[in-house]
């Protein structure tokens, strides 16, 4: 689809299939049907899913760098998802593969990270958590850059922080697995932990936050919990 154009799939499914199996999206491209991507997926100019999108096992999706990515509809990602560009989530995004960000990721519906899947918020990569967001982790997820949420995040896996993750007024933090802070990690709003939290980094409870440790809270010799209310 050259840059200029524009293509619309009212009704599919259209089929991206085996391994020479190619879709370059240089124009625009609305799906309010069905795609079924069985091998290469690749979005330079605008993407705007309303309905149904399949990526494949082996598969890969790739939002380049001005690339412009909207979910309004349900992507099950079971392959491979790297963002270069601007992906925006307004609908459900479930990700039974690798997912890797390194631009511009805007989740303002829903995230259900899998059990065996993997999400990485790369370095580069700014993770946005509208009110009313959520993630549902049950996999893995690790950020190495930037998390800023005014949503919530329920980790059921394991979910290791290595970058900044700024929880702003109206978020939820519901620990219920394992979950480990290796840089900063700042708190606007209610944090509960009913499983294993280990900070080795910096934990600012910011006023307003409450946080409720019901089972094992560690601040090794690397970590520092400010507390910053009355």
């Amino acid at each position: 689809i050259n840059a200029g154009s524009s293509f619309t799939n009212n009704f599919g499914p259209l089929n991206i299939t085996g391994a020479t199996g190619v879709l370059q999206v240089n124009g625009s491209f609305t799906n309010d049907g069905i795609v079924n991507v069985t091998g290469i997926m690749t979005v330079n100019g605008d993407f705007a899913n309303k309905n149904t999108l399949n990526v494949a096992t082996a598969s890969v999706l790739t939002v380049s760098a001005g690339g412009q990515f909207t979910n309004a509809g349900t992507l099950d990602n079971s392959g491979f998802l790297q963002i270069n560009g601007t992906f925006t989530n307004s609908q459900k995004l479930v990700n039974k593969g690798e997912m890797n960000n390194f631009a511009t990721f805007n989740n303002n519906n829903f995230i259900d990270n899998q059990t065996g899947a993997a999400f990485f918020n790369r370095t580069g990569g700014t993770l946005g958590m509208g009110f009313g967001s959520r993630i549902l982790n049950d996999g893995s997820f690790t950020n190495q850059n930037a998390i800023n949420s005014f949503g919530k995040t329920e980790n059921n896996g394991t979910f290791l922080n290595s970058g900044t993750l700024l929880s702003f007024g109206g978020s939820l933090i519901d620990n219920n697995s394992t979950f480990t802070n290796n840089n900063t990690l700042s708190t606007n709003d209610v944090v509960s932990n009913d499983g294993t939290f280990t900070n080795n980094g910096t934990v600012n409870v910011n006023g307003g936050s409450v946080w409720s440790n019901n089972a094992n809270f560690t601040n090794s010799t690397t970590g520092t919990v400010n507390v910053l209310q009355d």
